[in-house]
C-alpha cells in the first residue's frame, strides 16, 4: 500500500511541473499554424470608444458601508429663505422688479405712494418743533437759574465782606473801650491827687479831654456798628430773596426740562414710527440733505433687497392700490435649502442629530456624477404615527446650483460604528456575467486600457459595495458604459486558467 500511494504522489508532482506556468511560456499554435489571438484581461476604450460607449469613470473610496442609513429626501426652501414684503400703509404701488427676476442686495423692488405717509411727515415736524421750542424755553430758564445763583452768590460774598468789616469794628471797640477806661482812671487819680494839692491842674484838664475824646468815639464807632448791623440785615434779605429766585427757577427748569424731555420722546417716537414704515435707521432719517433732514424729502416709500433672491411671487399688479398688511412680493434665495427626508421610527434608536450626513444627488441623468453635499441631522419635531416615519433636516454646508427646492435625492447618514472604513466602489459599477461580479479598473499604465476584473465584494449599503482584493483607494473604475463593455465580452477567460498582472493569460492553475 505505501509503495502504491507513493507512485501515486510521484506522478502527481510530474502533472503539476508540466503543467505549471514559466514566464515566457506561450499558448499553443493553432493546428493550421496560424498565430493564435493573445487572451488578455484588458481591454482597448481610447477616446472615441469612450465617447460612443458613454464610459464614464469613478474613484475607489474609503467608506463606512455597515454603518451607514439611507432615507429618501427633497430639497425645500428653509423658513428663514423666504422674505415677504406687506405694504406698511395704504398707497400705491409701482413695480420695479419682475417675476422670477433675480436681484441682489439692495436692488429697488418696488415704492409706495402713501397718504398716510404724507400725515406722519407733518406730525414729525410739528413733533420736531415742539421740541426745538422746549428746548429753547428749558436753555432760557437755565441760563435765568444761572443768574440767579450768581447774584446770590454776590450777595452771599458782600455779607461775608461785611462780617469782617463789623468784626474789625467789634475789634476797634474794644480798644476804644479800653481806651476809654484808661483815661477814666486817670482822671480819677489826678482829681485826688489835684485834691491833695499834689497834682497839676494841667493833667487832670488834660485827661478830662482825653476821656471826652475816648467817648466821643466810642458813640462814633457804635454808630457805624449800627449803621453795619443794618446793611447786613439788608444783605441777609437780599442773599435769601436770591436763593428763593434760585429755588423758584430750578423748579421751573426741571418742569421745562420735563416738558423738553417729553417732546423730544415724542418726536423719537414719531421718528421710530417713520424708520418702521420706511425701513431705514434713524440716523439715516434724520441725516441732513441739504437744509433738511432725510425724512422730510422722501415722496414716495422705496424698498429695496435685503440680500440676493428670486422674485418668487407678487401679490399685486403695477399701479394697483394695496391695503395695509397687503403682500406685495415674495423674494426666495434660493441658496438658503435644506433637505427634509423621512426615516422609519424605528431607526430612531441610531439617529441622534448633529450626526455628519452626506445629501446624494438623484440617480441616473447628469447629475448622477454630480459631488454629494455634507451637512449635519437634525431631528424633526414631529412625524406620521400612520406611516411609522419621522421627518429629519439637513441644511447642506455650502449652496450649489442643482440644488433647488423639488429636487428629490437621498441622505446619506453616517452612524456612530466601531468598524474601521473599507475600500468601496458605486454599486452600479458592478455588473454580473454569470456566475462572477465584475468590474473593469482603468489601468493605471495606460488611461485607454480597462482592465476586467472578477473581484471579491463584501457588504453593500445598497448606494456602494465593498470590494475586498484588486484595487487601491484612489483607482478609477467604470462607471457609465459598464454593461456596454461586459456585453463586448473581452478580457474574459474562455477556459480554465488565470492572469497575470500584466493582463496576459495562461491556461491551468496557478502555483
Amino acid at each position: 500500500m505505501n509503495l502504491k500511494r507513493d507512485a501515486m504522489l510521484s506522478l502527481a508532482a510530474a502533472l503539476l511541473v508540466l503543467t505549471s506556468c514559466t514566464p515566457r511560456q506561450e499558448p499553443p499554435a493553432p493546428a493550421s499554424g496560424e498565430a493564435a489571438p493573445k487572451i488578455t484581461n484588458r481591454i482597448d476604450v481610447p477616446e472615441a470608444v469612450r465617447e460612443n460607449l458613454g464610459i464614464s469613470f469613478v474613484q475607489v473610496e474609503r467608506r463606512h458601508i455597515a454603518r451607514t442609513l439611507r432615507v429618501p429626501g427633497r430639497f425645500e426652501l428653509a423658513p428663514e429663505a423666504l422674505a415677504e414684503h406687506h405694504a406698511v400703509l395704504a398707497g400705491r404701488v409701482q413695480l420695479h422688479v419682475q417675476h422670477l427676476q433675480a436681484v441682489e442686495a439692495g436692488t429697488l423692488l418696488y415704492s409706495l405712494e402713501a397718504p398716510a405717509w404724507r400725515e406722519l411727515q407733518q406730525a414729525l415736524a410739528q413733533a420736531q418743533a415742539a421740541y426745538h421750542a422746549a428746548q429753547f424755553r428749558w436753555a432760557s430758564q437755565k441760563g435765568a437759574v444761572e443768574q440767579a445763583g450768581r447774584e446770590k452768590e454776590m450777595a452771599q460774598s458782600r455779607l461775608s465782606a461785611l462780617d469782617a468789616v463789623i468784626e474789625a469794628g467789634v475789634a476797634r471797640s474794644l480798644e476804644l473801650e479800653n481806651a476809654r477806661a484808661l483815661w477814666a482812671r486817670r482822671v480819677d487819680d489826678l482829681e485826688k491827687l489835684v485834691a491833695a494839692g499834689t497834682g497839676k491842674a494841667a493833667d487832670l484838664v488834660e485827661a478830662r479831654a482825653r476821656l471826652s475824646e475816648a467817648r466821643v468815639r466810642q458813640l462814633e464807632e457804635a454808630g457805624a456798628r449800627a449803621e453795619l448791623a443794618l446793611q447786613r440785615k439788608e444783605l441777609e434779605g437780599e442773599a435769601a430773596r436770591h436763593g428763593s429766585d434760585q429755588t423758584r427757577l430750578m423748579l421751573e427748569e426741571q418742569a421745562l426740562q420735563a416738558e423738553m424731555q417729553a417732546a423730544q420722546l415724542h418726536f423719537g417716537l414719531k421718528l421710530r414710527e417713520a424708520v418702521s414704515f420706511t425701513g431705514l435707521t434713524a440716523s439715516e432719517l434724520e441725516a441732513m440733505e441739504g437744509s433738511a433732514p432725510r425724512w422730510q424729502n422722501i415722496s414716495r416709500l422705496a424698498f429695496s433687497a435685503r440680500g440676493p433672491g428670486v422674485v418668487q411671487a407678487l401679490g399685486v399688479s403695477d399701479g394697483s392700490w394695496a391695503e395695509p398688511g397687503q403682500l406685495v412680493l415674495t423674494l426666495a434665495d434660493l441658496a438658503q435649502v435644506r433637505v427634509v427626508a423621512r426615516a422609519m421610527q424605528a431607526d430612531l434608536l441610531d439617529i441622534v442629530g448633529g450626526q455628519e450626513a452626506k445629501i446624494l444627488p438623484p440617480t441616473g441623468g447628469a447629475l448622477a456624477l454630480a459631488t454629494p453635499l455634507q451637512g449635519k441631522v437634525r431631528v424633526g419635531l414631529d412625524g406620521d404615527a400612520d406611516e411609522r416615519v419621522i421627518n429629519l433636516f439637513v441644511t447642506p454646508a455650502h449652496g450649489i446650483r442643482w440644488a433647488r427646492p423639488g429636487v428629490a435625492v437621498e441622505v446619506e447618514i453616517q452612524l456612530e460604528s466601531t468598524l474601521a472604513p473599507v475600500l468601496a466602489v458605486p454599486l452600479s459599477c458592478v455588473v454580473r456575467d454569470e456566475l462572477d461580479r465584475v468590474i473593469f479598473r482603468r489601468d493605471p499604465n495606460n488611461p485607454d486600457k480597462v482592465i476586467r476584473i472578477a473581484g471579491k465584494f463584501g457588504l453593500s449599503d445598497g448606494r456602494w459595495i465593498e470590494i475586498k482584493e484588486a484595487v487601491m483607494e484612489g483607482d478609477e473604475v467604470v462607471l457609465g458604459g459598464v454593461y456596454e463593455l461586459k456585453l463586448t465580452g473581452s478580457g474574459k477567460a474562455t477556459g480554465a486558467g488565470h492572469f497575470h498582472a500584466d493582463g496576459t493569460w495562461h491556461a491551468g492553475a496557478d502555483h
